[in-house]
């Protein structure tokens, strides 16, 4: 019998190399052949990797976190808790999937990225630099979030909207269609940033303010820095996609 320490606190745990790739595997785990697992990554706990999803260079899949489908994680990445990663979603850089988190489709979370609680991130979203999407949020769509944004509570951010930045969007709050949120703004309560809006300075909205291209008079809104300048990021999208993929 084989032991291996996977620098958990658990010491030496019996543990195998994996036949497709020659990572070290927890016995407790369970990987299956189709999976690849690199000689520098890692599986253990009760963690599952099934599919024919990649684990490579010294990514770890750990806890109970479930890996499948064509989903790769690399990098320094790690996926742990209850997290599942599926589909052909991609984790890398030294993002974190952990807690209960989800990240399937064709989604990319990559950098210092750390998703967690019970968020969700799907379809084709990206997420990067040293974004937090927790508890339980959503990004799905073709979503952007980068910078240092925060996306909690209940907040969704779904269509083309990006959000980067010192931003936060929380509660009930939702950033949609083609609207932008960045600088330093926070949108929460059960606002809707919508069809191009921009927020972005250190504008605040708050309550249910719906904000479709103009700011309505709001006791919980201060428009600080509210500006026509959409032409200055036509094209973005294409840009931020072409700087996550690898």
């Amino acid at each position: 019998m084989e032991l291996f320490d996977f620098k958990d606190g658990h010491g030496r745990v019996p543990a195998h190399r994996h036949v497709n790739g020659g990572g070290w595997v927890a016995d407790t785990a369970k990987v299956e052949d189709t999976a690849f697992v690199g000689e520098d990554a890692r599986v253990y706990g009760t963690a599952w990797v099934c599919g024919q999803s990649v684990i490579s260079d010294q990514a770890r899949v750990c806890g109970q976190s479930w890996v499948y489908g064509e989903a790769e994680i690399k990098d320094q990445a790690k996926a742990d808790g209850e997290s599942r990663v599926f589909d052909r979603a991609k984790v890398f850089g030294v993002a974190k999937i952990q807690d209960r988190a989800r990240v399937h489709g064709e989604a990319q979370v990559c950098d210092e990225a750390i998703i967690s609680g019970d968020a969700l991130v799907c379809d084709e979203a990206i997420i990067y630099g040293r974004t937090f999407i927790a508890e339980g949020a959503s990004v799905h769509g073709h979503a952007i979030i980068s910078g240092e944004a925060k996306v909690f509570g209940r907040a969704k951010v779904f269509g083309h909207s990006q959000v980067f930045g010192n931003v936060m969007v929380f509660d009930d709050a939702m950033v949609f269609d083609d609207a932008m949120v960045f600088d330093d703004a926070e949108v929460g309560g059960k606002s809707q940033i919508r069809d191009g809006s921009m927020v972005y300075g250190n504008a605040k909205v708050r309550g249910s303010l719906v904000v479709r291209g103009n700011i309505s008079t709001s006791s919980k809104i201060i428009p600080r820095a509210l500006l026509s300048i959409k032409e200055k990021w036509v094209g973005r999208d294409s840009r931020l996609r072409e700087f996550c993929k690898r």
